[in-house]
């Protein structure tokens, strides 16, 4: 087995460099959502790019095939993953699921095989014939390489719409990053197109390994330009779901463009029912305010039959030359809030009341502690009506104190004993004893 420099042997080595040259520089990204998966698609490219050199380099036909075959496990592999790279940089935080990732293997793992025992079938490689130029042959293909290549066809497909689908969503710099993804990944396919059609820049040979050095550059640029999984772009969709407020997005023909659980909670039968449906009250009536207000409005509605109250802030969405779009309407439920504040003025309209009882007490205290005008004999005080009353019913009056009589020491001598001595004596109360 003799061994030359031919140019596609040096093409191809060289798009397997810069594959593993990219895959060096994204390990240290490899905690990045998308990162893992590109830096195993990127050592699948260096290794069917790795055997594509090495089949260029030899020159006889069993050798040839032996490469040929081993290169597969690169061929096979690289739009699976570019799927599965294209899923979770797009959707990161949603898992994929296991069952769905060993389906998408299944027919890369059965072209394997069939490559790897093509000479008991044919499935692939029908036949293999010299090529007018030296060292080189052409690759009759069978029904089972025609049945692999549409199915990695369609994987690569629709891994690309995912990606355009992200440029026509995300803004600015992760715009460019799923441009410069969109761009490198793809460019390899289509040389492999060409290849297949007979129509392959490199004659007899397939360019997709050469193409890999493209679109190693395309993945450069997106690393050290736009940041390339330093940066991820948000999943919008999961960001407006899990928010707590209400979110609704309203074009300018009052259709419903976006309206997120929570504003669906808020709102209740006055939700729409789709995407699309026109605004209905009270919605229609907040876009009316805000339509005639200058800076948007900003007011609290009673929702879903009084029970619950939202603070909600409506403003203009305009694109970048200031043209208006639609309307921004953010809920805020404040029913709690609300609640808390009605429970609060109670409180402190009892603790009033309760304050002025106590105020009123402390008036009559102060009373009673003023000068009394008080007769110096029977110990009456006089009234502001000019009124003598008894001093008990005086101060039982204007304080809460309350009297029980009883006898001191001193006027039990003075007063009552007397009395009762009379008494045990014969003689009335005030006569002299005989």
């Amino acid at each position: 087995m003799s061994v030359h420099a031919t140019l596609p042997a040096v093409l191809f080595m060289i798009g397997a460099l810069v594959a593993l040259g990219v895959a060096a520089v994204l390990w240290p990204r490899r905690t990045m959502a998308g990162a893992k998966d590109l830096i195993v698609l990127e050592l699948a490219t260096t290794w069917w790019a790795l055997a594509a050199s090495l089949e260029a380099a030899v020159s006889d036909a069993p050798a040839k095939l032996l490469f040929s075959q081993l290169s597969y496990l690169g061929v096979v592999s690289v739009p699976v993953l570019f799927l599965i790279f294209a899923l979770h940089y797009t959707r990161p935080g949603r898992p994929i699921g296991s069952a769905r990732i060993v389906l998408l293997w299944v027919v890369p793992v059965l072209a394997l095989g069939l490559a790897a025992a093509n000479g008991r079938h044919g499935l692939i490689w029908t036949n293999i014939t010299p090529s007018p130029i030296p060292g080189t042959f052409i690759y009759e293909h069978g029904a089972g390489f025609y049945a692999m290549i549409a199915y990695l066809y369609a994987v690569s497909l629709v891994a690309t719409a995912l990606l355009g689908r992200a440029l026509l969503r995300l803004r600015h710099i992760y715009r460019w990053q799923a441009l410069a993804i969109l761009l490198a990944v793809p460019l390899p396919l289509l040389a492999n197109v060409l290849y297949v059609v007979g129509a392959s820049p490199i004659r007899y040979y397939d360019a997709a390994p050469a193409a890999f050095a493209v679109s190693g550059l395309a993945f450069a640029v997106g690393i050290y330009f736009f940041r390339l999984f330093d940066i991820l772009p948000v999943a919008h969709d999961r960001v407006i779901e899990s928010m707590g407020e209400g979110v609704i997005v309203v074009d300018l023909q009052r259709r419903v463009v976006e309206c997120n659980p929570a504003a669906r909670r808020l709102l209740a039968d006055a939700a729409p029912e789709r995407v699309g449906d026109l605004a209905r009250p009270p919605l229609r009536g907040w876009l009316d305010a805000a339509e005639s207000a200058v800076a948007g409005v900003r007011r609290e509605e009673a929702l879903d039959r009084g029970r619950t109250v939202a603070e909600l802030s409506a403003a203009r969405l305009t694109d970048r030359n200031g043209r208006a779009t639609g309307w921004l309407v953010i809920l805020h439920d404040v029913t709690a809030a609300k609640l808390s504040q009605r429970d609060l003025s109670v409180a402190q309209a009892a603790l009033a009341g309760r304050v002025r009882e106590l105020e009123d007490a402390l008036a009559q205290i102060k009373t009673l502690r003023g000068l009394l005008p008080i007769c110096s004999y029977c110990k009456r005080i006089r009234t502001d009506g000019d009124y003598w009353q008894q001093l008990e019913g005086y101060i039982s009056e204007h304080s809460d104190a309350r009297f029980s009589h009883g006898i001191c020491p001193e006027c039990y001598a003075q007063r009552v004993q007397p009395q009762l001595d009379a008494l045990a004596g014969g003689r009335g109360p005030g006569e002299p004893r005989g």
